[in-house]
């Protein structure tokens, strides 16, 4: 009995190896799986330089980076599909809190290429939290494919008191912390002729981190008015950018911003009246001079840029055109030359008190008394005045 009993133990342990066998041979391998995401971190990248010799990220302190954590299974240890997947975000580098986000997966299983939808990602606490979409009709297909891969982009700042960052056990990142800090200006400016307004555009560049940064823009040219409230900010780093104003009036503002990241850009528009009775001859560089600087915590000496409209200012004035001629009611060769004098079409001036003047120098010895018209403005503008003056045929000159 004792014998054979150890053959059906022996028989019953071949039997259970080739069916082991069996199911190896037919692709039915039994994985491990984890809901560690460190496990599958395969790749970390972050949108800074990378120094030449030491191979470090050059970082700026208090900056965000974005990183790109790339995740993927391996042969023998899968995601736990059906449970949330963890990864401790390193305590060296600060993610803010975030709400669930959808993003999807693409994988090639035996259907072919298929996208699951509606999975998520989200930050608590500094634990990046994932969830696969269960209700998704190609999850199934993301379950039977063993090399599920999957990218999550996260912004992050990293400690400046820390060259070396430890994402898993095999990835290590090493830094350089780049403490200067720099600004650059630009003023530039456009005339309407339509609404009588100069727009302006100002950029500034921040290089490195800038606390405490202060625009102030001084309108000292004579003909111009800033217009109030008529500041707007964009920056291609953050949207909306939150400013405070003060010592707003019509020779300009000053602006102040809490901090500019690395390599932001920010842009400043705003407005100004002309006052065109302050104007001569089309806007002098006095008339219409505008400077505008920029300082910082790293950046205590301004720096600066200015714009003017000398010769710009472009308006309609006075405007003189021969309409017709006609002969002269009951006089022999005596025409009447009718012109037309329009002042002020724009607008633009106040003509009270303005006087007028027309003369033709070739005309002089034809027309009768004063060569002279003058013509004195009571009323703000003039826009049309019809001049009639007699002249004897033989005389006239066009």
């Amino acid at each position: 009995m004792k014998k054979m009993f150890t053959k059906r133990v022996t028989v019953a342990l071949l039997v259970m190896m080739l069916l082991f066998n069996t199911f190896s041979f037919s692709g039915l391998v039994f994985a491990a799986e984890s809901t560690n995401l460190a496990d599958f971190l395969t790749d970390v990248e972050i949108d800074a330089p990378i120094d030449p010799d030491t191979g470090n990220y050059i970082m700026y302190p208090e900056a965000e980076y974005n990183v790109k954590f790339t995740f993927s299974e391996k042969e023998g240890l899968q995601f736990d599909n059906e449970a949330e997947l963890i990864y401790d975000i390193p305590s060296t580098m600060t993610v803010a809190n975030m709400s669930p986000v959808s993003f999807p997966i693409t994988v090639a299983s035996d259907n072919g290429t298929v996208t699951v939808e509606g999975n998520t990602f989200e930050v608590v606490n500094g634990k990046l939290i994932i969830k696969f979409n269960k209700n998704d009709t190609h999850f199934a297909d993301l379950v039977a494919t063993s090399n599920v891969e999957f990218d999550i982009n996260l912004g992050a700042v990293f400690d400046e008191n820390e060259t070396e960052v430890e994402f898993n056990e095999i990835i290590k990142k090493k830094f350089t912390f780049d403490q200067n800090a720099d600004l650059s200006i630009e003023k530039t400016g456009i005339y309407n002729t339509t609404t009588g307004k100069v727009t302006y555009t100002v950029k500034i560049k921040s290089t490195g981190v800038n606390k405490d940064v202060v625009i102030n823009d001084a309108i000292t040219g004579t003909a111009l008015d800033y217009d109030l409230d008529s500041l707007t900010m964009t920056s291609d780093k953050v949207d909306p950018v939150v400013f405070t104003v003060e010592n707003q009036n019509a020779d300009g503002f000053t602006a102040k911003i809490a901090k500019l990241s690395p390599n932001e850009h920010l842009t400043l528009y705003y407005t100004a009246t002309v006052d065109y009775d302050a104007i001569t001859n089309w806007g002098t560089a006095d008339e219409t001079c505008n400077k505008a600087s920029v300082k910082s915590d790293k950046v205590p000496e301004p720096k600066e840029d200015e714009f003017d409209f000398e010769g710009l200012i472009k308006f309609k004035v006075l405007k003189k055109n021969w309409r017709d001629v006609e002969p002269l009611e009951g006089e022999d060769n005596k025409y009447v030359v009718n012109w037309i004098v329009t002042a002020n079409e724009d607008g633009r001036l106040t003509m009270g008190g303005k006087e007028i003047y027309d003369w033709n120098m070739k005309m002089a010895n034809s027309l009768r008394g004063n060569i002279i018209f003058l013509m004195k403005t009571v009323n703000l503008n003039i826009r049309l005045r019809l001049i009639q003056l007699s002249i004897p045929r033989e005389r006239w000159v066009a």
